[in-house]
């Protein structure tokens, strides 16, 4: 019985090295240019085991782009940590979020290919699943920040999610084109997001 956990947990970590060298493969080339052999170089395995893991490339980039969705998440979850309160926290995720673009840049590359590639529909619905699953994460920050009132009772938490990655998204793509945003910037597109949330429909309006 120690045997056969051992070799789960191998198989495991077999899997998980071949999802990381996949990453960054994806990131550097388009989906159509990457192939699962510049796959097997990067991890250092053979075709046949990126085979043994993942039935096709499509496979294996989905599994790649859910990567992305965990790493995102955890990354949020860790600037999110010990602040005072459930609107520190959302302040926490967005400066986590800016940052990312260049910390985690493998990452967000993926997540732009699989845009681009949803003319297939099972990878747009991957992505679906995946933008689904931040706002979620948002939507239930937002929530808790109305709860205690710092955030205004008549808050759309979903609609504010909503509004939340399509800032960030956007500034990420930004970098992506040379942008390089220092701290003073980055803080001024922070208090405008925020801005954007707390103010009433009438208020931004007048």
């Amino acid at each position: 019985m120690p045997r056969v956990r051992a070799s789960w947990m191998e198989a495991q970590e077999r899997r998980r090295l071949i999802v990381e060298a996949a990453l960054q493969v994806f990131s550097q080339k388009s989906y159509a240019a990457a192939t699962t052999n510049d796959v097997a170089r990067a991890a250092r395995v053979s075709q046949a085991t990126v085979f043994k893991y993942f039935a096709t490339k499509r496979d294996l980039f989905i599994a790649v782009l859910e990567h992305t969705t965990g790493l995102v998440l955890e990354r949020w979850q860790q600037a999110a940590e010990g602040t005072a309160s459930p609107l520190q926290r959302v302040r926490a995720i967005a400066r986590a979020y800016a940052h990312m673009a260049a910390t985690e840049h493998f990452s967000f590359r993926v997540r732009i290919r699989a845009v681009a590639e949803s003319d297939d529909p099972v990878i747009a619905e991957a992505a679906r699943r995946s933008y689904l699953a931040i706002v979620d994460f948002l939507r239930g920050e937002l929530e808790k920040a109305k709860e205690v009132g710092e955030l205004p009772p008549e808050l759309d938490a979903s609609a504010g999610a909503w509004y939340f990655l399509s800032v960030g998204q956007g500034f990420n793509l930004n970098h992506f084109v040379g942008f390089n945003w220092d701290e003073a910037t980055l803080d001024r597109v922070t208090e405008h997001l925020f801005r954007g949330l707390s103010l009433p429909l009438d208020s931004r309006n007048g």
